[in-house]
């Protein structure tokens, strides 16, 4: 065993040696030794290489040009990669964002019914009790109802988002693309800025600051008969 050991190498040990598959199949060819599998007995034989024979196939012209040719060509791709994803976020950068100016109380008052004729039905059918939305509702609550309803009347944009799906960052392009809307939103209505800057955060994976903020933003579990989804996200 200790012959095997330092003799032969296996192939994750190989491999460790930023040997590619394609390479040991080209330069190493097959294995040299089959032993029981160390790990699981039940598993295939582990396959052993010779260690001067990987040794002196490192040593190689031939095998130093494979090296540098195949880094080559992963650097080529990784160049390829990034100029897609530049060029993605490139474009959602330069889309408009055109947020509709209307009076504040005007669009609050349409959030506030926005959001009680989707709640009300669907708290009941699932059995919960309905606390409507008012315009003396919690400020933080308002203003968060007020963002969405914004938000989902922008969510047009989202659609070119998924129409991009699969392709190289497009998780980017989405915090981009968020980022422009809450910031047209709070452009446009100086009154909700801090909630905007709020799903700006979360949105961008930052914690969000409930402790820095002038009015906390109230955090509960969801209790039954309670029609306050909204209110907790």
């Amino acid at each position: 065993m200790d012959e095997i050991k330092n003799e032969y190498i296996s192939m994750a040990a190989v491999k460790a040696r930023s040997w590619t598959g394609r390479a040991i199949a080209q330069f190493l060819g097959p294995h040299d030794k089959s032993v029981p599998n160390p790990r699981c007995k039940s598993a295939a034989p582990a396959k052993l290489y010779l260690l001067s024979r990987v040794e002196e196939a490192e040593q190689s012209d031939t095998y130093r040009a494979f090296v540098a040719a195949n880094a080559a060509r992963v650097a080529g791709a990784r160049r390829a990669v990034e100029t897609k994803k530049a060029g993605l976020l490139a474009e959602v950068e330069s889309w408009p964002i055109a947020v509709p100016s209307l009076p504040f109380e005007q669009v609050q008052r349409n959030a506030i019914r926005s959001y009680n004729d989707y709640h009300e039905p669907l708290a009941w059918k699932r059995g919960y009790d309905f606390d409507p939305a008012r315009r003396d509702s919690d400020p933080d609550f308002l203003d968060r109802i007020t963002v969405n309803y914004l938000r989902h009347n922008l969510s047009e944009h989202d659609e070119k988002i998924v129409a991009l799906f699969g392709k190289t960052g497009k998780h980017e392009a989405y915090v981009i693309l968020n980022r422009k809307i809450h910031e047209a939103i709070a452009a446009t209505f100086p009154e909700i800025r801090d909630e905007c800057d709020r799903k700006i955060r979360l949105k961008s994976g930052e914690p969000e600051r409930f402790f820095t903020s002038p009015r906390p933003i109230p955090f509960c579990l969801p209790t039954r008969r309670s029609g306050t989804d909204e209110r907790r996200r």
